[in-house]
């Protein structure tokens, strides 16, 4: 078995993870893993600052195929406590709202490129399903299925054309999805030309709240 920690540190995102994997179990190639982590994350505007308290325990295991496919599956529980920071103490209608949020997930990868970091040829495909269970201990009810396409191709002079793809689906079962369960859009990673996770709806006071879908 090895052990870690890893630890991240921003001016509004903080977090430790410690964790513990096996590379076998009972003589089978299935990579078993335990993780424990603490973070917190400050959203919406400098005007109104909301703030996320996560404690997160995750148990995963995960094989893969013989057609470069990885499986993973595993079981999340998380106490998820959100509040507004400026929030008068004695206000009885402040944002103030603490979930547990119990899940199973399900997930499949194919990676055929060439290099992780800097890729110049091949694809990677990547497809997860969650799902909320009251009978494991969640507060909340819901699905959410994200899958995600890139395509790398080398064109010649140090030239290469990449291409990428995501699509997010999620429904409450009765109940809005919180925001940690809600898709966000805009940034590097997604929409380039907007600000991390500022394209999509917003509520009144103009911050960005998420959606159950995103394409």
């Amino acid at each position: 078995a090895t052990a870690g920690v890893a630890a991240r540190y921003t001016t509004d995102f903080r977090a430790a993870r410690v964790f513990v994997t096996t590379p076998s179990l009972f003589g089978l190639p299935l990579t078993s893993n335990v993780f424990l982590s603490r973070s917190r994350e400050q959203v919406g505007s400098s005007e109104r600052p909301f703030v996320t308290d996560k404690s997160d325990l995750t148990l995963e295991q995960r094989f893969r195929t013989r057609a470069r496919l990885q499986i993973a599956y595993g079981y999340s529980f998380q106490r998820n406590h959100t509040f507004d920071v400026n929030a008068d103490p004695a206000d009885p209608f402040a944002f103030d709202i603490a979930v547990n949020v119990a899940k199973l997930t399900a997930t499949g990868i194919r990676d055929t490129r060439d290099d992780l970091v800097d890729a110049t040829r091949g694809q990677f495909f990547s497809g997860t399903f969650e799902y909320g269970v009251s009978a494991l201990g969640s507060d909340l009810r819901f699905a959410k299925q994200f899958a995600e396409q890139t395509y790398y191709r080398t064109l010649g002079g140090g030239l290469v054309f990449a291409t990428a793809g995501r699509l997010g689906l999620a429904a409450g079962y009765g109940q809005d999805l919180i925001p940690s369960e809600r898709f966000f859009a805009g940034g590097g990673s997604t929409v380039r030309g907007y600000a991390e996770g500022t394209l999509g709806p917003r509520n009144a006071f103009g911050d960005p709240v998420g959606g159950n879908a995103m394409l």
